[in-house]
């Protein structure tokens, strides 16, 4: 299914989260508002409020913007509580990604996204030919993750031609 990030910090996130869930969509908690020299139980405390707060969410994604991809000892103080209760973890590709091993050697479920489609509010066209070049890696690696905002109308419109041009029907879209 389609996944959706939500900001734990917005207090209509929980009441979102439920909808989303129940249109069959999965929902992730978005990592906002993370001081980096969090120690692990202050990371305990706020994941234990924010999974408490969406228990719908399978998972934190990193925030494109302010993620702590070079922040080799916050990801492994990290990974136990995710272990532990069996979340996911979504990073960007960034470098060696130190985050994506931290997560293997602990056990983690995790996945990087391949490219934020709508970053620099892209139009249609150049969501397509991104969506292409996503195929494309797909079909060489057997998976590939692309990120989007709902709320960025010009994504919806590149998705929509994209899907009626059948780009999509050489790989399965979720």
């Amino acid at each position: 299914p389609v996944a959706v990030a939500l900001d734990p910090h917005d207090p209509d996130a929980p009441r979102r989260a439920r909808a989303y869930r129940a249109a069959g969509h999965e929902v992730l908690i978005l990592l906002t508002g993370l001081p980096m020299g969090a120690t692990a139980s202050d990371l305990d405390v706020t994941f234990d409020a924010w999974f408490r707060a969406l228990p719908e969410a399978v998972a934190l994604m990193e925030s494109p913007e302010s993620g702590f991809q070079g922040n080799r000892g916050m990801a492994q103080a990290i990974m136990p509580f995710l272990n532990a209760d069996g979340y996911g973890l979504i990073t960007f590709e960034r470098g060696l990604n130190p985050v994506q091993q931290s997560a293997a050697s602990a056990g983690v479920a995790s996945t990087s996204v391949f490219r934020v489609i709508d970053g620099d509010d892209e139009n249609q066209f150049v969501i397509r030919r991104y969506l292409d070049r996503a195929t494309f890696r797909a079909q060489q690696e057997g998976s590939v993750v692309v990120m989007g905002r709902a709320g960025h109308a010009e994504t919806i419109h590149g998705l929509i031609g994209w899907r009626i041009e059948e780009r999509a029907g050489e790989v399965a879209l979720v």
